[in-house]
Protein backbone atom coordinates (compact mmCIF):
# COMPACT_ATOMS: atom_id res chain seq x y z
CA UNK A 1 0.00 0.00 0.00
CA UNK A 2 0.80 3.74 -0.15
CA UNK A 3 3.26 5.27 2.46
CA UNK A 4 2.96 9.08 1.63
CA UNK A 5 5.13 9.60 4.29
CA UNK A 6 7.71 7.48 3.07
CA UNK A 7 7.67 8.97 -0.39
CA UNK A 8 7.62 12.61 0.64
CA UNK A 9 10.97 11.88 2.65
CA UNK A 10 12.59 9.92 -0.06
CA UNK A 11 11.83 12.75 -2.54
CA UNK A 12 13.08 15.20 -0.42
CA UNK A 13 17.00 14.14 -1.29
CA UNK A 14 15.87 14.29 -5.05
CA UNK A 15 14.66 17.86 -4.64
CA UNK A 16 17.66 19.60 -2.64
CA UNK A 17 20.01 18.16 -5.71
CA UNK A 18 17.09 19.08 -7.79
CA UNK A 19 17.90 22.49 -6.78
CA UNK A 20 21.62 21.85 -7.84
CA UNK A 21 21.31 20.72 -11.83
CA UNK A 22 23.50 17.30 -12.22
CA UNK A 23 24.96 16.55 -15.69
CA UNK A 24 22.82 13.81 -17.07
CA UNK A 25 19.78 14.31 -14.64
CA UNK A 26 16.55 16.42 -15.65
CA UNK A 27 14.69 18.07 -13.94
CA UNK A 28 10.97 16.32 -12.93
CA UNK A 29 7.45 17.28 -12.18
CA UNK A 30 6.25 15.11 -9.77
CA UNK A 31 2.67 16.42 -10.09
CA UNK A 32 2.92 17.24 -13.48
CA UNK A 33 2.08 20.43 -14.85
CA UNK A 34 -0.52 19.93 -17.34
CA UNK A 35 -2.81 18.07 -15.04
CA UNK A 36 -2.43 21.32 -12.78
CA UNK A 37 -6.09 23.19 -12.06
CA UNK A 38 -6.15 27.01 -12.11
CA UNK A 39 -6.38 26.70 -8.19
CA UNK A 40 -2.67 24.69 -7.88
CA UNK A 41 -1.10 26.42 -10.56
CA UNK A 42 1.57 28.15 -8.68
CA UNK A 43 2.40 24.69 -6.52
CA UNK A 44 3.79 23.24 -10.22
CA UNK A 45 6.87 24.55 -10.11
CA UNK A 46 7.57 24.71 -6.35
CA UNK A 47 10.46 23.14 -4.90
CA UNK A 48 8.37 20.18 -3.05
CA UNK A 49 6.93 19.59 -6.43
CA UNK A 50 10.86 19.22 -8.36
CA UNK A 51 12.75 16.53 -8.18
CA UNK A 52 15.97 15.47 -10.30
CA UNK A 53 16.10 12.11 -12.02
CA UNK A 54 18.07 10.37 -14.71
CA UNK A 55 17.68 11.43 -18.05
CA UNK A 56 16.56 7.91 -19.44
CA UNK A 57 14.41 7.55 -16.14
CA UNK A 58 12.84 10.76 -17.27
CA UNK A 59 11.88 10.01 -21.03
CA UNK A 60 10.51 6.48 -19.58
CA UNK A 61 7.80 8.12 -16.77
CA UNK A 62 7.33 10.79 -19.41
CA UNK A 63 6.02 8.22 -22.17
CA UNK A 64 4.02 6.55 -20.21
CA UNK A 65 2.40 9.63 -19.10
CA UNK A 66 1.48 10.05 -22.83
CA UNK A 67 0.46 6.32 -23.60
CA UNK A 68 -3.01 5.37 -23.81
CA UNK A 69 -4.06 2.92 -21.22
CA UNK A 70 -5.69 -0.05 -23.38
CA UNK A 71 -8.43 -0.73 -20.63
CA UNK A 72 -9.85 2.98 -20.30
CA UNK A 73 -8.36 4.43 -23.51
CA UNK A 74 -6.96 7.28 -21.74
CA UNK A 75 -3.52 8.71 -21.28
CA UNK A 76 -2.74 8.74 -17.61
CA UNK A 77 -1.60 12.59 -18.40
CA UNK A 78 -5.16 13.38 -19.48
CA UNK A 79 -7.25 10.56 -16.29
CA UNK A 80 -5.31 13.32 -13.77
CA UNK A 81 -6.90 16.19 -15.16
CA UNK A 82 -8.94 18.02 -12.72
CA UNK A 83 -8.07 15.79 -9.82
CA UNK A 84 -6.94 17.07 -6.35
CA UNK A 85 -3.31 17.65 -5.93
CA UNK A 86 -3.31 14.73 -3.42
CA UNK A 87 -4.18 12.27 -5.98
CA UNK A 88 -1.97 13.45 -8.45
CA UNK A 89 0.45 13.75 -6.14
CA UNK A 90 0.30 9.84 -5.05
CA UNK A 91 0.34 9.11 -9.06
CA UNK A 92 3.26 11.16 -9.69
CA UNK A 93 5.44 9.28 -6.92
CA UNK A 94 4.17 5.73 -7.66
CA UNK A 95 5.25 6.69 -10.74
CA UNK A 96 8.79 7.36 -9.68
CA UNK A 97 8.59 3.88 -7.83
CA UNK A 98 7.43 1.94 -10.87
CA UNK A 99 10.79 3.26 -12.80
CA UNK A 100 13.01 2.74 -10.32
CA UNK A 101 14.03 5.94 -9.22
CA UNK A 102 12.21 5.91 -5.68
CA UNK A 103 12.30 2.74 -3.80
CA UNK A 104 9.02 0.96 -3.59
Amino acid sequence: MFAPDAGRVASRALQRVAALGCPGYEIHHIVELNSATSEDADRGNAPENLVSIPVFKHHLITGWSMSKDESSGKRPRDALRGMDWETRLKVGLRSLRKYGVLKP
